[in-house]
C-alpha cells in the first residue's frame, strides 16, 4: 500500500438517528498486498516421478499514515456499536502459501511442497489532532 495522508476538519457525524453501527468517523488505511500461492506440481511416470511444488510470494509492504488536524478543534461524532472515532493503521500483506506436490512412479516417486513466504512489514502512523474532539457513543465504540 501506498502512503496515506488524512487531513481532517469540521465535523463529522455518523448514525445521528441512531444507524451508525459500525459506521467509523475517521478510517484511514494503507494495506500491504498479499502474497500469491506457490503451484501444485504433479508427476506420475512409469519409472522415476519428480514433483515439485511452488513457492509462495512475498506480502507486499504496507505504506505510512499520517491523520492530521487540517482545522482548529475538528470534531468527531459517533453513534452506534463498533463505531470507532478515528482509525489509523498500516498493515503488511501476508505471505503466499507453498504449493502442494505429488509424485507416483513405478520404482521411485519424490514429492517435495514448495515454501511458504514472508509477510509484508506495516510502516509508521502518526496521529497529530491535539485539539480534535472525539466523542463515541455505543457498545464497543472507541476513541
Amino acid at each position: 500500500g501506498g502512503t496515506v495522508i488524512a487531513n481532517v476538519g469540521g465535523t463529522i457525524t455518523t448514525g445521528a438517528d441512531g444507524s451508525g453501527d459500525g459506521a467509523h468517523g475517521v478510517l484511514a488505511q494503507s494495506v500491504g498486498g498479499g502474497g500469491g500461492n506457490g503451484g501444485f506440481a504433479l508427476s506420475v511416470a512409469p519409472a522415476v516421478a519428480v514433483a515439485i511444488g511452488g513457492g509462495g510470494g512475498t506480502g507486499g509492504n504496507a505504506g505510512a499514515v499520517n491523520v492530521n488536524q487540517a482545522a482548529t478543534g475538528p470534531t468527531v461524532d459517533t453513534n452506534g456499536r463498533s463505531a470507532i472515532g478515528i482509525l489509523a493503521q498500516s498493515v503488511g500483506g501476508g505471505g503466499g502459501n507453498g504449493g502442494g506436490a505429488f509424485a507416483l512412479g513405478g520404482i521411485v516417486s519424490v514429492s517435495v511442497g514448495g515454501s511458504g513466504s514472508a509477510a509484508g512489514n506495516g510502516d509508521e502512523v502518526t496521529y497529530n489532532m491535539a485539539n480534535a474532539k472525539v466523542t463515541t457513543r455505543g457498545t464497543d465504540s472507541i476513541g
